[in-house]
């Protein structure tokens, strides 16, 4: 558990856009909040597998970390065409994307997944990371584009764990009408 956190302190010691800017007490707090996740996570059964897709390096690094810390399985991708090339690869539960990525963005990579993928890859539930301050404000025109939830980046490790949560839960149960979270 030392190894662990030591490795976490390491990694968010400078400033990233996915958690922001860190003092030295609230990384103890996030290292703390990690090591609570990884001793009393709940039994799965199977374990959820996603798709992080984020195209900054220090982002996707403590994306790893939070993923790994809370019991999922993970791939990665730094582009649009990454996110495609493994979907059609692999099946994922869910698929967390940057919108500001190269090649293909995150609006033109879930337009492409919602017409050309056949059912149920092209159902797969897609969470946009945003690092715009209004994105919860844009919550319809993110659904209107295919997007099954919002986060806006930095974000807690709370909020995330409650977004994957969520969208999984739903997921699983067939739903008339699907609400942005």
């Amino acid at each position: 558990m030392r190894k662990f956190l030591f490795k976490i302190c390491r990694l968010i010691q400078t400033r990233c856009p996915v958690i922001g800017n860190l003092h030295r007490i609230f990384r103890h707090k996030i290292c703390y909040t990690l090591c609570k996740c990884v001793e009393h996570k709940p039994p799965m059964t199977k374990k959820s597998k996603i798709l992080i897709a984020e195209d900054f390096e220090p982002s996707l690094r403590i994306m790893r970390e939070i993923i790994k810390a809370l019991g999922y399985d993970f791939k990665t991708a730094s582009n649009g065409y990454e996110v495609i090339y493994a979907l059609k690869a692999e099946d994922f539960d869910l698929i967390l994307m940057d919108l500001q990525m190269p090649v293909f963005n995150g609006f033109e990579t879930i337009e492409f997944i919602r017409r050309n993928f056949s059912y149920p890859k092209n159902i797969v539930p897609v969470v946009a990371m945003s690092g715009r301050d209004y994105a919860s404000e844009l919550n319809q025109t993110y659904k209107d584009e295919g997007f099954d939830g919002v986060i806006e980046k930095p974000f807690s490790l709370d909020r995330l764990d409650t977004v994957i949560k969520d969208i999984l839960r739903k997921a699983k149960t067939p739903a008339k009408d699907k609400k942005l979270v």
